[in-house]
């Protein structure tokens, strides 16, 4: 397979290295990017990849490296420049050649299923463009103020979040370049006082680890009934009005919303094809208690379980996840994947590329 994206070289003044890794980290080539092409004028280098050599690039300047950058089939092109007062790279997503990648639709839904943060929760929803013959393929993810671009559809990336956005919506653009699917992502909005409570589950589920659990608000979660809220009040109305292929649903987050997107499949099995687990606070529950969602079940989604290895939180949940994975596999009968990028921290920066590798994943299985 290869992958072909062009780069965008924001510092042509500068000499800049393109290197490439496989999966065992050995170097296999250099090559230094073109400083003639002027980005202002829209000119780009064209970079393409063979996918099965290939596994990751970075870029180099001087002292400064920027993050491995894992290359994956619908991987959108790159924009690349150098942050000066923080001497590092900041490599971002775009779209070569399309100025619009879609909207996003911000909406405050009101249930009474939500007293316990006044009976309201605001939401984005991420919409493509489709064809009259087509039906959507629906993503419904949590975070939803860190999903999309800062400089796409719109502004909903935290002001407190250094670290940017994922760029679901650029990710999905790309896909939909290549594939002709159309995507909705409809996410809640969980960047403020409530989000420990609503991403964690009560102890009627299991009771929450002490050794990982530093906030008390784990200890009351509400995870059920934003899951109770999704199911018999958003999805209905989502469902009401865009044409849904109902059998390809899948949810995605990270950290503690990666744990909320693991039980919501689950829970609600027959509803759902695939979910997305970035860094999954699994950790806070026994293995007992998450085998609970999927013993006695006629369908079991497939879910993939991603994480890295460079910092002390994102390694006690990869460690955790990974244990939980080889113990009980057999449960989900084949339907229970991983994979570990271990340069990747517990960020946003590193969930846009994991994202974007996990969507690849799930298309290729024809999920």
């Amino acid at each position: 397979m290869f992958l072909t994206i062009n780069i965008l070289n924001r510092e042509t003044d500068k000499k800049i290295s393109l290197l490439m890794f496989d999966k065992k980290g050995k170097l296999l080539k250099r090559r230094y990017l073109s400083s003639r092409n002027n980005y202002r004028d829209g000119k780009e280098d064209e970079y393409t990849f063979d996918l099965e050599k290939v596994d990751h690039i970075c870029f180099s300047y001087h002292k400064i490296k920027s993050l491995p950058i894992i290359l994956s089939m619908y991987m959108p092109s790159l924009s690349l420049k150098i942050n000066k007062r923080y001497h590092k790279f900041e490599v971002s997503f775009y779209n070569h050649g399309i100025k619009k990648t879609g909207k996003v639709v911000s909406k405050v839904y009101k249930s009474d299923l939500l007293k316990y943060r006044g009976g309201k929760i605001n939401t984005f929803t991420y919409i493509q463009e489709k064809e009259d013959n087509q039906k959507y393929k629906l993503l419904i993810a949590f975070d939803g103020q860190n999903l999309f671009s800062k400089s796409g559809v719109g502004n909903y990336t935290s002001n407190n979040d250094h670290y940017g956005s994922w760029q679901v919506d650029q990710t999905l653009t790309a896909l939909k370049n290549k594939t002709g699917n159309s995507y909705i992502v409809f996410s809640l909005d969980n960047g403020n006082r409530y989000r420990d409570k609503d991403l964690t589950l009560s102890q009627n589920f299991g009771k929450v680890d002490y050794q990982y659990a530093e906030n008390k608000l784990f200890f009351h979660g509400k995870l059920e009934v934003i899951s109770k809220f999704i199911i018999e009040e958003a999805l209905p109305d989502l469902l009401s009005k865009y044409d849904i292929d109902v059998n390809d649903i899948g949810t995605f987050g990270s950290s503690s919303g990666g744990l909320a997107s693991f039980y919501l499949c689950h829970r609600y099995s027959d509803l759902f094809s695939y979910s997305i687990n970035l860094s999954p606070a699994l950790f806070l529950y026994s293995p007992e208690d998450i085998n609970s969602l999927v013993i006695n079940k006629n369908k079991i989604p497939y879910s993939l379980l991603v994480g890295g290895l460079h910092s002390d939180l994102e390694v006690s949940l990869t460690k955790y996840w990974k244990y939980y994975y080889l113990e009980n596999k057999d449960l989900y009968k084949g339907n229970l994947d991983y994979f570990i990028q271990k340069e990747y921290d517990h960020n946003e920066i590193a969930w846009r590329y994991l994202f974007s590798k996990a969507m690849s994943l799930i298309r290729e299985k024809s999920i």
